[in-house]
């Protein structure tokens, strides 16, 4: 499906929405509103319709539904109460920062709304492109609209209920880099250089070349055997290894042990290595034999303060306005008139 200016958009919207902690469901639809007599909820008497109610929790469904979950199972019906439950509350939630962006004049114009829709419509060679991408995901240009006018309208709300909170001081970001310091550690990392060959006895289509577990093997003796014989180890990787990403490199790779992402036989002959000492036999690894050469030993080191002073206040600035804006909404909701009607 060509439509990844559509979701890029999309995603943009639910970043901004998860960054003032309105919490929207996974799904990118926004329900239609219904018959008025009909209604899940009311709002400082705005109505949130059945129509919408039921869509919302719909759309939900189906997608778990295709990930697998049984909602014919007892967990599964559990989930669908929970479900219920809390598309409602998100329902209301969007409703009221709706109502709030309105009341302090930040509501997203229909103007703003038409410039929007063009943009999108712009970023398609077709206007036909434009709307089966939408059909695609289940939802109309009415619908898109909503949605456009509750992500920007709730981003322009948080803006201004959060624009004249005092700046986090130099002494918190100290406290906290204080408190804190394990988040600010790098871990030991070894730099080492490999030269790899491939073994691939099942002919595994990702992998470039089909050859016995012998033969790479092989391979592997032959390039020891000529760095025993003095043969440069960066020059050797470029000629012969099959690693694509670190061949030209001379096999130059960095990882670091504590975080598990390297295989366990690779990681464990290259910590068994002096600065300067190569594998004297080939190293099996989930993707055939290394012979690994250890060049620098890196132990951890903690981050300078002055380092991440910058990150932290930004950190701590975001915390803090996430955590005022949700303290305004609760009271927001405290005040307001809620009238459920399902649930």
């Amino acid at each position: 499906m060509n439509f990844e200016r559509y979701k890029s958009l999309m995603a943009a919207l639910l970043v901004i929405s998860l960054l003032i902690g309105v919490l929207l469901v996974a799904t990118l639809t926004f329900g239609v509103a219904g018959p008025t007599g009909d209604l899940a909820a009311t709002v400082n008497g705005e109505p949130i319709t059945m129509a919408e109610y039921n869509k919302r929790v719909s759309d939900v469904k189906n997608q778990l539904s295709q990930r697998g979950v049984d909602f014919e199972s007892e967990s599964g019906q559990q989930m669908a109460s929970n479900i219920k439950t809390e598309i409602l509350d998100e329902l209301i939630t969007e409703m009221l920062v709706r109502q709030q962006a309105a009341e302090k004049g930040v509501l997203f114009s229909e103007t703003e709304i038409d410039q929007k829709i063009k943009e999108i419509k712009e970023s398609y060679p077709t206007g036909e492109e434009f709307e089966q991408d939408l059909a695609n995901v289940g939802i109309n240009e009415i619908e898109l609209r909503k949605m456009i006018l509750s992500e920007f309208s709730a981003a322009n709300l948080y803006q201004k209920i959060t624009k004249d909170l005092i700046a986090i001081s130099d002494e918190q970001v100290r406290e906290y880099y204080q408190q804190n310091k394990e988040q600010f550690i790098i871990p030991s990392s070894l730099e080492v250089r490999h030269i790899l060959f491939f073994s691939n006895e099942t002919g595994q289509p990702n992998l470039p070349v089909q050859r016995d577990d012998a033969a790479a093997k092989e391979l592997a003796r032959q390039v020891i055997a000529s760095l025993e014989q003095g043969a440069d180890f960066a020059t050797l990787a470029q000629e012969k290894s099959e690693d694509t990403g670190s061949k030209e490199h001379g096999g130059l790779f960095k990882f670091s042990p504590e975080q598990g992402r390297t295989d366990p036989a690779f990681a464990q002959a290259a910590q068994a290595l002096e600065v300067g000492e190569h594998t004297t036999v080939p190293v099996r690894s989930q993707f055939g034999y290394h012979v690994i050469k250890l060049e620098k030993n890196m132990p951890a080191q903690e981050k300078p303060f002055e380092e991440v002073q910058s990150l932290i206040a930004e950190q701590l600035t975001y915390e803090a306005k996430k955590r005022h804006f949700r303290e305004f909404m609760d009271g927001v909701r405290e005040e307001a008139q809620i009238v459920k009607k399902v649930g």
